[in-house]
């Protein structure tokens, strides 16, 4: 029988060169796209004890490195039931890692290995470590919060999105289980903030995330399960096409594509990557990522083995209306004859600003609702869209500036101004504060909102805004926000059992770790100033941020309304707190100039501004900007650098909205999500800079830092040097 091998030939030529695989989209059809390769067996072990073996009251004491290394399970203080619980378990994982610590230390020296704990740790590794081994495990412990009961809460909340979300995934040729991902992520909870700006299920920040969604003061589509699902959909499809092969896929959801791109030339596949690629960036949270992944898929798919009886939320149908034109959203509710609730429980992409009146639902939004609502566009009476979009309107506090004076330049009530901002009646305004300037019709609505909070009935609440508006003029007051940061983000062993895991249980209460007594408090920052000059300088109301300490002072106060007299500023050591209705920075056009025949402003870069910031802003292309002030593309703009903008196209007004809005939604976003309970000292240690700062010991945006230490160079930071940072919660409750 004649035999010809060219036809064989040519098939294994495009098999080996990946022609087919390359040409054609990524299938579900693929063999088994998420393995489970043994280097990561004891990592994904160790995620799946953390999703669904003990609850967010418990945490895992582990080697970094190695994570079937797991040497305690930490019981922690329960908020519901132990004052400063947060002070408390900070206090409670230290002392027991300093315990670990030393032991290791022990060992490695030969001593301790005859008792108990010690016979319990060398098991763990092993049986005969090496001294350097265990020196090297010494500086490897962490702390890992579990996650069960918010891994449970999320399987129930997914039951409204998943079946969509895959469907979505399905019509993208890509492996329906990726839908599992978002509980890595957020635990399915679209309210999900990150300190760092991620936002939505998916967690994408705001620059990755305005690739494929609207993001912007009244529109973030991030927060909707659905919209970001198609976003993070092309997302992880681009990855594929990249890297082409899913571990690595996911891995660069996390650390991004073109690192993992460099990784993958450099060591080839993703078993040789986490055990040799040596990154700065590449650390924990990227090396796990897709072990993580895969205990989450896993629990999910099976929910039942380890959460019996647990029933999952319906799936939420809607139907889709486009809007022509800009409409109220209280207005549309009344029309709908709908809560103005339910609409914003299905819209959640729709921003507070939309929801409180500030401004308008955008024209062109697709607005989700209910499935028994069949209403087009043309339904809606013309009568209640708008032609246009409410504007932002704010003024920068000026030396000599009262807000008395500043009530009656703007044309509104003193008692407006105030109660717009949040600003208590004992407290003050300062210097570069961005005070929010209401339009016609705002302020009754937020007076009527804030004692509805309190449900105070209506003949009440009558009396009391007939009482404020005859009230004497009040003082002003207010705290500081800025926008945040652009933010950013060990080898593992062969698999070993995990052993019997060991409760650490709390101490017993003594005087050292009761809370502590108002005597034992730092006393407040005192100024030295002569008694013509006394600064008029308030404490914080308490109630504001969810502050339980008093003893905070603001810092760069002007006046009071009622003396409307220049005061001294406080000495840039005061702590500040933070009123997130109030901005700082200078977001105006300082100057506006012609050149060659061309409106041009000139700008003070603030934090968390970029070029492309600016561009967007005023509609034109970046090199516009570069090519206007000569900077190279290698060249990286700092803050409180000034640069020159053309004027041509959005005018000056416009441009200070926009960049006013920027800054505004950042501080509003956070604010939403965390509060502020206390303020503590950090002392930099030798090899710190501001990025590890905020990034891997405190976890704080660079903003925030910057709000807290004004007076600080944090390019020029020294060892020995202080710095005030808050201790910032989640408003989140735990499930």
């Amino acid at each position: 029988m004649l035999f010809s091998y060219r036809p064989l030939v040519l098939i294994i030529i495009l098999l080996t060169t990946g022609f087919w695989s390359s040409a054609a989209p990524p299938v579900e059809a693929a063999i088994n796209p998420f393995p489970l390769y043994n280097d990561i067996k004891p990592n994904v072990k160790f995620w799946k004890i953390v999703y669904s073996r003990y609850s967010s009251r418990h945490g895992l004491l582990h080697d970094s490195k190695n994570l079937a290394v797991i040497y305690k399970v930490i019981d922690l203080y329960d908020p519901a039931r132990h004052l400063n619980s947060v002070r408390r378990n900070r206090r409670l994982i230290k002392a027991t890692k300093n315990k670990y610590r030393r032991l290791l230390l022990s060992l490695a020296q030969g001593r301790d290995t005859n008792s108990k704990a010690g016979r319990r740790i060398l098991k763990l590794f092993g049986g005969s470590p090496k001294p350097a081994e265990l020196r090297k495990a010494a500086n490897n412990i962490r702390f890992q919060l579990c996650l069960k009961n918010r891994f449970k809460q999320g399987i129930i909340d997914s039951g409204q999105y998943l079946q969509t979300i895959k469907q979505i995934f399905r019509r993208q040729h890509l492996p329906t289980d990726l839908a599992y991902l978002p509980h890595v992520e957020s635990s399915y909870n679209y309210k999900a903030y990150s300190k760092f700006g991620a936002a939505g299920i998916w967690q994408f920040i705001r620059a990755t995330g305005r690739r494929y969604l609207t993001i912007s003061y009244t529109v973030d589509e991030r927060r909707d399960p659905l919209r970001s699902s198609r976003a993070a959909a092309l997302f992880l499809k681009a990855n594929y096409q990249k890297l082409n092969n899913w571990p690595l896929a996911i891995t660069a959801y996390n650390h991004g594509a073109r690192s993992m791109q460099r990784a993958q030339n450099k060591y080839g596949g993703y078993v040789a990557i986490i055990n040799s690629y040596q990154n700065r960036r590449f650390g924990f949270a990227s090396r796990n990522f897709y072990p993580e992944f895969l205990a989450a898929r896993e629990i999910a798919k099976h929910y039942k083995k380890y959460f019996p009886n647990l029933i999952m939320r319906p799936l939420v149908k809607t139907e889709d209306v486009k809007l022509p034109a800009y409409i109220n959203s209280a207005e549309l509710a009344d029309f709908l004859s709908l809560p103005l609730q339910s609409l914003k429980s299905l819209n959640p992409a729709l921003r507070a600003p939309v929801w409180n009146g500030q401004k308008y639902i955008p024209a062109g939004y697709r607005l989700h609702l209910p499935t028994d609502i069949h209403l087009s566009a043309d339904q809606i009476p013309a009568s209640l869209y708008k032609k246009a979009q409410k504007r932002s309107r704010f003024y920068r506090v000026e030396r000599g500036d009262t807000a008395g004076k500043i009530a009656r330049r703007q044309r509104i009530k003193l008692q407006v101004l105030l109660d717009y901002n949040q600003l208590g009646r004992r407290a003050t305004i300062y210097v570069g504060q961005n005070l929010k300037i209401p339009a016609p019709g705002d302020y009754r609505p937020k007076i009527k909102q804030r004692f509805a909070a309190l449900k105070i009935t209506k003949p009440v609440v009558r009396s009391i805004i007939t009482a404020s508006r005859s009230e004497s003029t009040a003082k002003s007051s207010a705290t500081i926000n800025k926008p945040a940061p652009p933010p950013a983000p060990g080898p593992v062993t062969t698999p070993t059992p995990v052993p019997p895991l060991v409760h650490a249980t709390k101490p017993a209460p003594t005087a050292q770790n009761k809370p502590a007594s108002p005597a034992n408090k730092p006393p407040p920052v005192r100024e030295q100033t002569t008694r013509a000059q006394q600064p008029l300088i308030a404490m914080l109301p308490s109630h504001i941020n969810g502050l339980e300490d008093n003893n905070i002072l603001l810092r760069s106060p002007i006046t009071s309304a009622a003396a409307e007299k220049p005061a001294l500023e406080v000495p840039p050591k005061a702590v500040v707190s933070i009123n997130p209705e109030v901005l700082t920075g200078n977001f105006e056009v300082e100057k506006v100039l012609t050149q060659n025949g061309h409106k041009i402003g000139i700008i003070q870069v603030e934090e968390s501004e970029t070029l492309g910031h600016y561009a967007d802003w005023l509609q034109i292309r970046t090199q516009v900007i570069r090519n206007l002030n000569h900077i190279s593309f290698r060249h990286r703009i700092n803050t409180h650098d000034h640069i020159k903008i053309p004027l041509g196209k959005v005018g000056k007004d416009r441009f200070e909205e926009l960049r006013y809005e920027f800054h505004k939604e950042i501080a509003e976003d956070f604010f939403a999500a965390y509060k502020i309970t206390s303020v503590q000292s950090y002392q930099i240690k030798k090899g710190d800079n501001i990025w590890t700062i905020c990034h891997e010991i405190l976890d704080l945006p660079l903003w925030l830092m910057k709000e807290y230490n004004p007076s600080t160079n944090f390019e020029n930071l020294h060892p020995g040097q202080r710095l005030n940072y808050p201790i910032v919660i989640s408003l989140t409750p735990t499930p």
